[in-house]
């Protein structure tokens, strides 16, 4: 019988880019890039998140999972993908980031979702 891999339970694409991807989004934050999709806004509203508390985890938190063109599960993403994670008094608060590669240069296209992950339920934060 063939032993099989244990799958990871996240995804480390390009993890050594990863600081470098965070400069990129914190970067969009501080200048003002609109990164907010209206998908992102009502996900916002309904979940009680306020744009204040997006940018703060954008600006401190850390990537934390990474996935390739067409690697997320459950849909055939076209851009890259990543998610932020930043604790607060509220939780984790979890932001799925659209990037792509301009040359050797990260950029932001929009932030694909976001929610809280409760603290005791930690998935994203060691």
């Amino acid at each position: 019988m063939r032993k099989q891999k244990k799958k990871a339970l996240f995804n480390n694409h390009m993890q050594s880019d990863w600081d470098k991807e965070m400069q990129a989004i914190r970067h969009a934050v501080l200048s003002g890039e609109n990164i907010l999709t209206t998908h992102i806004l009502e996900q916002m509203e309904i979940r009680k998140i306020s744009v204040q508390e997006v940018a703060a985890a954008l600006l401190n938190g850390k990537v934390v999972e990474g996935y390739d063109i067409g690697n997320y599960p459950g849909y055939r993403n076209p851009d890259l993908k990543r998610t932020v994670a930043f604790e607060n008094s509220n939780g984790i608060l979890v932001v799925g980031v659209n990037l792509y590669y301009n040359g050797s240069t990260p950029m932001i296209r929009s932030l694909a979702t976001v929610f809280r992950e409760d603290k005791m339920k930690n998935r994203f934060l060691a």
